[in-house]
C-alpha cells in the first residue's frame, strides 16, 4: 500500500513538473506574452474625439485611429440643427431631473428615477404635418 502512495505522489510530481516546464517554454517562445507577430486583434476600446465622434484601435500596433478633422467633412459654419427651436420643445421632463411617481410632471407616470433622455414635443401647428422618414 505504501508503494502505491509513493508511486502516485511521484507521478503527480512529475506531471506538475512537466506542466511547469511546458509553461516556461511557451512563455519564452511568445516573447514573454507580448503581441505575437501576425496577430491582428486589438482591444475594443474607443477614444472620444473633440467633435463628439469616436475612433477605435487599428493597425499592427493597435494605436487609436486619428480623429476626423473639420476640414475632412463638414465645416462648422455649415452646421444645420436637426430640429429647429429645440430648447422650446422640451417642456415636461428636461434631461437629468429626478422623476418620482408622485411628483412627475406627466400624470399616470410608472417610471421613477433620473430622466436620462430628452423628450422633444411638437408645436400645435405641427400636429397635422406629414413627416418624411
Amino acid at each position: 500500500m505504501r508503494k502505491v502512495i509513493i508511486g502516485t505522489i511521484s507521478l503527480v510530481a512529475v506531471g506538475m513538473l512537466l506542466v511547469a516546464l511546458f509553461g516556461v517554454y511557451k512563455y519564452t517562445v511568445t516573447d514573454g506574452g507580448d503581441v505575437v507577430p501576425g496577430n491582428d486583434a486589438c482591444t475594443l476600446e474607443a477614444m472620444l474625439c473633440p467633435d463628439g465622434s469616436a475612433v477605435g484601435r487599428t493597425g499592427s500596433r493597435c494605436e487609436f485611429a486619428p480623429c476626423p478633422s473639420l476640414s475632412e467633412g463638414r465645416n462648422s459654419s455649415e452646421f444645420i440643427a436637426p430640429l429647429d427651436r429645440a430648447s422650446e420643445r422640451v417642456t415636461k421632463k428636461p434631461f437629468g431631473i429626478l422623476i418620482k411617481k408622485a411628483t412627475s410632471p406627466v400624470q399616470q407616470e410608472r417610471f421613477s428615477g433620473y430622466h436620462t433622455g430628452t423628450d422633444f414635443e411638437t408645436f400645435p401647428d405641427e400636429s397635422d404635418i406629414d413627416v418624411s422618414v
